[in-house]
């Protein structure tokens, strides 16, 4: 359970054939079965929030082997995301997510082609007027492979994204948020760590 939300595991998730093609390397989605660390398809039973972000960086959360100056990056970023968004949790940039397809419906269009994606879409979620729920995860760092991020390269990309939704939160007057509903919804926002602390860890 994470907050009003009940979660059931409804069943594994399998690699899919393109790791394959991804590495050049045949044999390579089985391989990665075999780790057992493939994550789960969930099936929700009591639907609350209307999204569900992951944080490294609150009570009950931790990061293992991160690189030190990737640390010290993601850390400025943050910062810099929370002070002008005026948030009150800091990893939005992190991309263990869960979101209704309600939530999702609301975002569109998405523009973000590259990792900026999982900036766009909580950020765009929060200024268009979805509920959502902050829970402490874990991360650990792979133990082999090569990070495709490139930080030269998606840092323009990231902040394109940042500055054009800043842009719609104080100027766009309201014109994509969610219509109010009668019916009493989950509270917009929540920054406090629930009872049992979901765990994600990255391969």
């Amino acid at each position: 359970r994470f907050g009003p939300v009940l979660l059931q595991i409804s069943q594994g998730r399998q690699p899919c054939f393109r790791l394959n093609r991804r590495f050049g390397r045949e044999g390579m989605a089985v391989q990665v079965q075999r780790t057992g660390r493939t994550g789960w398809y969930y099936r929700v039973l009591e639907s609350g929030y209307d999204c569900a972000f992951g944080s490294r960086f609150m009570r009950g959360g931790r990061v293992i082997d991160y690189p030190a100056h990737k640390l010290l990056l993601n850390r400025m970023a943050n910062w810099f995301i929370r002070t002008i968004f005026g948030l009150p949790f800091s990893d939005v940039t992190n991309a263990f997510k869960a979101y209704r397809r309600e939530a999702v419906e609301l975002m569109q269009p998405l523009i973000a082609p590259h990792f900026n994606l999982t900036v766009e879409m909580p950020l765009k979620a929060i200024v268009r007027g979805c509920s959502y729920k902050v829970v402490p995860i874990s991360w650990t760092n792979r133990k082999s492979g090569i990070s495709k991020l490139r930080i030269k390269e998606m840092g323009s990309r990231y902040l394109f994204i940042v500055l054009s939704l800043l842009a719609e939160k104080h100027l766009s007057r309201g014109d994509y948020r969610r219509k109010a509903t009668a019916s009493g919804d989950p509270p917009p926002a929540s920054g406090k760590p629930d009872s049992e602390a979901a765990r994600a860890k990255h391969a």
